[in-house]
């Protein structure tokens, strides 16, 4: 048996971005990791919602189809801000205009 924890929520300011991150105690292998509509599917993915979002997780252990769920709640103050994104080698702004 294995439990998940998504950790605790977070503040952050619009366009900025957060890491999430689903800990596991009990069995570390063989798991699978879906965060809400399922567009994102690791154990931490960078996210920068533009207003306050819940994330939920569910982890399934692929050999004996166990699930385990928890969330975060991501909670965004407004302002217009920029978001570096470093994934796979590859630098990324997104920046939010305001017109």
């Amino acid at each position: 048996m294995f439990m998940v924890d998504a950790g605790m929520d977070n503040l952050i300011y619009d366009s900025s971005c957060v890491s999430l991150e689903a800990t596991i105690t009990g069995n570390p292998n063989n798991l699978t990791y879906l965060w809400n509509s399922g567009a994102l599917t690791r154990a931490t993915p960078t996210v920068f919602p533009d207003t306050s979002t819940t994330f939920i997780v569910t982890v399934t252990d692929t050999i004996s189809n166990a699930t385990q769920t928890d969330s975060v709640t991501v909670n965004v103050i407004s302002t217009t801000l920029g978001c570096c994104v470093l994934d796979n080698l590859i630098m990324t702004w997104i920046v939010k205009i305001d017109l």
